[in-house]
C-alpha cells in the first residue's frame, strides 16, 4: 500500500486557487468549513493559531482545509464557471484586439462616424464581459499595441473627453477625423 502525498497547504498557488475558488463556490461550503479556509486563506492564520482559537488539533484543521479544498475543486470540475470565465476574457481581450484594428483601418480609409460610433459601443459592451462595470474614458493610441491583452485602458486618463460634463467611467472614445464623403 501506498501513501498518498500529502497535499501541500502553503504554496501561492494553492493560496491563489482555493481564494479563487471561495469567490466562486465558498457559499456550497458548510459553515465551519468556510470559517476555517477564510481563516487560513484570507486571514493568514497558521494552523497551530486557528487550532488554539478553534480548539481543536492541527491536524484537525489539516483535514478540514484539505476536504474543503478537494470540494471547491470538484464544484469547479462539475460547474466550471472558472473555466468558463477564463475562456470568456480570453475572448474578450482577442475581440480588443480587433476592435483595435477596426478603429485603426477605420482611421486609414474609412473615416466613418458610423464606424467609430459601433468601436465605442463595442468596447463599452466588452468592459461589461471583461468585468468593469463601464470602460473608461480615454484617448487611445491609433494603432492596436503589440499586446492588446496587456493593455490597462482603465489606467489611462481621460485626455479630451466628448463634452465637460461626461462621467469619467464613461467609454473610450476613439479618436478619428470624420470627413463627408461626396458621391
Amino acid at each position: 500500500m501506498t501513501d498518498k502525498p500529502k497535499a501541500r497547504l502553503d504554496t501561492i498557488e494553492t493560496t491563489d486557487r482555493m481564494t479563487l475558488l471561495m469567490d466562486y463556490y465558498g457559499e456550497l461550503l458548510t459553515a465551519r468549513q468556510l470559517t476555517l479556509m477564510q481563516a487560513y486563506y484570507h486571514d493568514n492564520l497558521s494552523l497551530s493559531e486557528i487550532a488554539e482559537s478553534d480548539e481543536i488539533t492541527r491536524q484537525a484543521v489539516r483535514d478540514v482545509l484539505v476536504r474543503s479544498g478537494s470540494a471547491l475543486e470538484d464544484y469547479e470540475a462539475k460547474i466550471g464557471f472558472i473555466a468558463r470565465n477564463d475562456e470568456l476574457q480570453a475572448i474578450a481581450h482577442g475581440i480588443e484586439a480587433h476592435l483595435f484594428e477596426l478603429n485603426e483601418l477605420n482611421q486609414k480609409r474609412f473615416r466613418s462616424k458610423e464606424v467609430l460610433d459601433l468601436c465605442n459601443k463595442i468596447y463599452e459592451l466588452l468592459g461589461v464581459v471583461k468585468g468593469n462595470s463601464t470602460a473608461q474614458s480615454a484617448d487611445l493610441p491609433a494603432t492596436a499595441p503589440q499586446d492588446a491583452q496587456s493593455v490597462d485602458l482603465s489606467a489611462t486618463a481621460p485626455q479630451d473627453a466628448q463634452s465637460t460634463d461626461a462621467p469619467q467611467d464613461a467609454v473610450v472614445t476613439f479618436k478619428t477625423e470624420v470627413i463627408n464623403v461626396e458621391t
